[in-house]
């Protein structure tokens, strides 16, 4: 059969032969007149194509073969499209992560939730992270994540209320527009205005309820800290910003600091900034810009007054830099040349950077 089909696709010879291997069956050979033969070698070929179709329709449809294949597909699990964000529509309340593991949310009545692939390094997601035809909800946004950080633009509408439960140390930064909520930490609840840029810390295992109660946005850029512990002792920090062979001031100003972090404002106006003012990152740090509607643009500079880099990015871009042996190179001596630099504001809008040094 197999020597005879292959025949039939190569369009065999006027004569043909049937030769069948001497292991298996006797050896024979049947010469055919060239007509006859290719008839005959065509008509053996559908016919043993359409008892092979056969058999195998027979397989399929046996008992056996039908008790098996459900339970191996269920195995497998259902197909997974390799997209990064799925909208699953919730006919009642649930409780779920946006970007996990910082928050758990309960979800308004029938809100539309955004469950993410948190894959690392996987990227900022799109500018649209969630659509919703129910009430007013918070929104979480991962915007940046490596084996050290995770970062969310978390969103709250007028009116809305949500539940964080934060499994992770984790820096809330509000954004660069004040507003006013009702929190809660703990069942300790307090009204109060917040102020733009203001930086709270939530403690790992902290239950956080709140409520925005302007007619604003409430809008807050989370930072959560995925280490066990932090990378270096108090001691070991002064002894990395004390080694620096440029001043270790890495913003315009340092709004909060505790053992896991050092939090800082970095923003020049138009205009502003200075190309001979050089510091030197000791510590892995990241940073997000953030203000909508303009480019933000940061010139850095070298110590001789040379253009080092020219960094232009939206709100939300983030960046993260490794500053290993204390910004040195492995020689100890050389400061590695991307960890420091001095700055200014490179265009005619607002420059705004928040960003986060890691212990």
């Amino acid at each position: 059969f197999f020597s005879s089909f292959v025949g039939f696709l190569n369009n065999m010879d006027p004569v043909a032969s049937l030769r069948v291997t001497q292991s298996h069956y006797r050896t024979c050979e049947a010469a055919v007149n060239p007509i006859e033969g290719r008839g005959r070698v065509q008509r053996f070929a559908v016919a043993s194509c359409v008892v092979a179709a056969l058999a195998i329709v027979m397989v399929l449809g046996s008992s056996w073969v039908q008790a098996i294949v459900p339970s191996v597909l269920s195995s497998v699990g259902p197909y997974r499209p390799p997209l990064r964000t799925v909208i699953t529509q919730h006919p009642r309340p649930q409780h779920f992560r946006v970007a996990p593991p910082w928050g758990r949310f309960v979800a308004p009545k029938a809100a539309t939730i955004v469950h993410r692939d948190m894959s690392l390094n996987a990227g900022p997601p799109p500018a649209t992270a969630l659509a919703s035809s129910g009430p007013p909800q918070a929104t979480g946004r991962t915007l940046f994540e490596n084996v050290r950080m995770r970062i969310t633009d978390f969103t709250l509408p007028p009116g809305a209320k949500c539940t964080v439960q934060h499994l992770r140390p984790a820096v809330r930064w509000q954004a660069d527009i004040p507003a006013s909520h009702i929190l809660s930490i703990d069942g300790s609840s307090m009204e109060a205005a917040v102020k733009a840029k203001q930086v709270f810390f939530a403690e790992a295992g902290q239950t956080w309820e709140i409520e925005n109660t302007a007619d604003t946005e409430y809008r807050q850029i989370v930072f959560e800290f995925l280490d066990e512990k932090p990378l270096y002792t108090e001691e070991e920090v002064k002894s990395l910003l004390k080694a620096a062979k440029w001043h270790t001031e890495v913003g315009t100003e340092l709004l909060f600091e505790n053992e896991w972090c050092r939090v800082w404002d970095f923003s020049f106006g138009p205009g502003e900034g200075d190309a001979a003012d050089i510091h030197q990152h000791v510590m892995d740090y990241v940073f997000l810009y953030v203000g909508r509607g303009h480019p933000h643009k940061l010139i850095g500079t070298n110590p001789d007054g040379s253009i080092q880099f020219e960094s232009e990015a939206w709100d939300g871009t983030v960046q993260w830099f490794d500053a290993p042996n204390g910004g040195y190179n492995t020689d100890g001596k050389t400061v590695v040349e991307h960890l420091r630099h001095g700055g200014y504001n490179g265009n005619e809008y607002q420059f705004t950077e928040y960003l986060v040094e890691l212990k």
